[in-house]
């Protein structure tokens, strides 16, 4: 089974508006309330497969309810940890000329206690899975003796990591990653290599840090990946109508996992990701997969090595 642990959950609201004005009363149409955060949308994402899915993280407040009661809905497994505080809410503003303003509130402190509250959780049911996925946000309060305590329970399996920072330093430091997904801005701000030597810099930092691979996300330009101490740049020439472009890193890696998760080839599996990751854009719903133009896309991506 697989494991989605989102540490900063949120309600994701997609606000649709003719046109954004500043100093203007600006009138939305809700096109969506879901729940919401990267490991959500991951989530997500494998549920559009049929794959069995649990998501880990923190609930509070009315929005937690929210939450849970969303994932439930959606056939995704909660297993959340229960703080006296409220999950964040982000707004995503859509204009009609597909224009994209992101309102993201922080989200809730967390202490050591309702730290060691969710790893506990884990703990308890790590055995189910041998597949865990790390990715969005780090809240407050947690700090590099949570992550110390996390690898230590996930050590055994197979890690697709989405985080970035000092955070992700931490992690790639003490425990084998077997996928690490990145955008441009987080790699290069990550690891600071100037987005220019990205490419130069990708082998080393798989060397260093013992990744099985790494794949950085290019927006409509695509993807590089590693495969057998190469570098390629996989794309699609398929044009698609964009309405919303957040979620589709972790539709990306929605479809990874579900390609390793059915025994794929690698090079099949970021196949599915980016076919994934282009069809969602599609939709408001971040992670979703649009399977009206999926297998279009499929057949439309080519892989060359750079």
């Amino acid at each position: 089974m697989i494991l989605s642990i989102n540490l900063n959950l949120a309600i994701d609201k997609v606000l649709l508006v003719d046109e954004f004005s500043l100093h203007k009363e600006n009138r939305v149409s809700v096109i969506s309330s879901l729940p919401g955060g990267k490991g959500v949308n991951v989530a997500r994402c494998l549920r559009s497969f049929n794959r069995t899915v649990t998501v880990s993280g923190f609930k509070g407040g009315y929005n937690g309810k929210f939450i849970e009661d969303g994932l439930i809905k959606e056939y995704i497994y909660p297993l959340l940890y229960e703080i006296n505080k409220e999950n964040r809410v982000c707004n995503i503003i859509v204009d009609k000329y597909n224009n994209v303003i992101e309102i993201y509130e922080v989200g809730p402190e967390i202490s050591k206690e309702e730290g060691n509250g969710l790893l506990d959780l884990i703990n308890k049911r790590i055995e189910q899975f041998n597949y865990i996925i790390i990715s969005g946000s780090i809240p407050k309060g947690l700090d590099f003796d949570f992550f110390n305590d996390l690898i230590s329970i996930i050590k055994n399996k197979k890690i697709f990591l989405d985080i970035k920072g000092e955070f992700l330093i931490k992690f790639l430091e003490t425990s084998d990653t077997f996928f690490l997904k990145l955008n441009e801005d987080e790699f290069s701000n990550t690891f600071n290599i100037e987005k220019s030597e990205i490419i130069n810099n990708l082998r080393d930092i798989k060397s260093k840090y013992k990744i099985k691979s790494i794949c950085i996300t290019l927006g409509e330009k695509g993807a590089l990946f590693i495969l057998d101490n190469k570098t390629y740049h996989i794309y699609s020439d398929f044009n698609v109508n964009v309405v919303n472009p957040v979620g589709a890193g972790d539709s990306f890696m929605g479809g990874f996992v579900f390609g390793i998760t059915e025994g794929m080839s690698f090079l099949d599996s970021i196949k599915y990701g980016l076919s994934a990751s282009i069809s969602n854009v599609t939709l408001y719903e971040g992670g979703k997969v649009n399977f009206n133009i999926f297998y279009d896309i499929l057949k439309n991506i080519y892989v060359k090595e750079v």
